[in-house]
């Protein structure tokens, strides 16, 4: 659901509306970019950007603007960025739960 609510609000902002909008801008993000992506990349190039937010309460607000409140339980998950996400595809790969692209959508 967090995945589905951020891609709506990519898109709203990609066309200068949403709740999204202030925040991507705010993080040095292009909603136009974004929303030119697969939503797993967008959400890398987000965990990107959280990542440096030092800040924990800055971190849960943030994911609060771009999953709505379902967001709030992937700070601790997006907050080491891109490359902790991998790691969890390879350790998720290695146990046999693996999300294909359908599931992401």
């Amino acid at each position: 659901m967090s995945l589905q609510r951020m891609t709506r609000r990519i898109s709203e902002a990609a066309n200068g509306t949403g709740e999204a909008k202030q925040t991507l801008e705010q993080l040095g993000l292009s909603a136009e970019e974004l929303n030119n992506l697969k939503p797993d990349q967008a959400l890398g190039l987000i965990a990107d950007k959280l990542h440096s937010v030092k800040n924990a309460i800055d971190r849960t607000r943030i994911a609060q603007k771009l999953f709505d409140s379902e967001g709030v339980a992937l700070v601790n998950m997006l907050k080491d960025g891109s490359g902790a996400l991998s790691d969890y595809e390879k350790q998720a790969r290695k146990v046999g739960y693996v999300l294909d692209e359908k599931t992401l959508r």
